[in-house]
């Protein structure tokens, strides 16, 4: 069996002044030398879990700055497209959502009728990118 290739990419977002991380198969400590290569302030106490819990698809890490809690990376422990107990696309989606609603929210944009557009924008972006360097 083929083994899948980790991967390590940004998505940036430059109406909202933010770049998110998007690691794939990397273990916690491969991810956080990525990290350490791109953001030289982030630190162990950024939020990093010992491990992906064995029951998730995907995983959104944030940080806390102020009152805003931003969203910085998504981690895929297992190739999305190569899950065998999740659904890899609902879980680039669902990863997806996280990190638009925490990116509008963070900047004052809630979820409203008037809103729906920004995050739904939001969303494909991050999906097509995804899905452009998987």
């Amino acid at each position: 069996m083929k083994k899948a290739k980790k991967k390590f990419f940004l998505i940036e977002i430059p109406v909202y002044n933010i770049d998110i991380a998007v690691s794939i198969g990397q273990t916690i400590g491969e991810l956080k030398r990525s990290l350490e290569g791109v953001w030289e302030d982030i630190t162990d106490d950024e939020g990093f879990p010992e491990e992906i819990p064995a029951h998730a698809g995907g995983m959104t890490l944030r940080r806390t700055i102020g009152p805003h809690i931003i969203p910085y990376a998504i981690v895929f422990p297992v190739h999305p497209t190569k899950q065998q107990s999740f659904d890899g696309h609902a879980s680039i989606s669902h990863e997806a959502f996280h990190v638009a609603f925490e990116t509008l929210v963070s900047r004052g944009i809630f979820p409203s009728p008037d809103t729906e557009e920004a995050y739904a924008y939001l969303v494909g972006h991050l999906v097509r990118e995804i899905y452009k360097n998987l």
